[in-house]
């Protein structure tokens, strides 16, 4: 996993289940397909880059999957938030899947689930799927 270079923060521990609020995540087939969507939408006011997290790799899958073990009472209470928050469990393995696969993910700040909307909409035709925003705690659908 890569930090973006202004230092913003990434997924913690319980954070991989309660999701910061407004970032639309995206998989791509590769870093260079993600940079290069990423910054068409960028130079097109379609959304802000700034504060991008980008998940790559081995390394990447194991922040990102939710079964990865932790251990004492963060992980105990861990294996209870995965039942609590099932949705956003299967849509994390799929991300860790994508990541073990070769794929880059990442995660961009966007402003409420329109905007989520029209960026996804244009990282598809940048070759951006698995889409989805975060909001209210969980990972939800966006329409593309």
């Amino acid at each position: 996993m890569r930090r973006s270079a202004d230092g913003a923060g990434a997924l913690g521990t319980l954070r991989r289940l309660v999701p910061p609020s407004h970032r639309l995540f995206a998989v791509f087939e590769d870093r260079a397909a993600a940079e290069e969507a990423l910054a068409g939408a960028a130079a097109a006011g379609v959304l802000d880059t700034r504060g991008c997290w980008w998940f790559d790799g081995q390394e990447g899958a194991r922040f990102l999957d939710p079964t990865e073990p932790i251990q004492g009472l963060t992980g105990a209470l861990l294996r209870v938030m995965v039942w609590v928050f099932s949705t956003n469990v299967e849509y994390l393995t799929i991300l860790a899947d994508a990541l073990r696969g070769g794929r880059t993910a990442v995660a961009v700040p966007v402003r409420g689930q329109d905007a989520a909307d029209r960026a996804a909409r244009w990282l598809w035709f940048g070759g951006g799927e698995a889409f989805a925003y975060t909001t209210h705690l969980n990972y939800v659908p966006v329409q593309l």
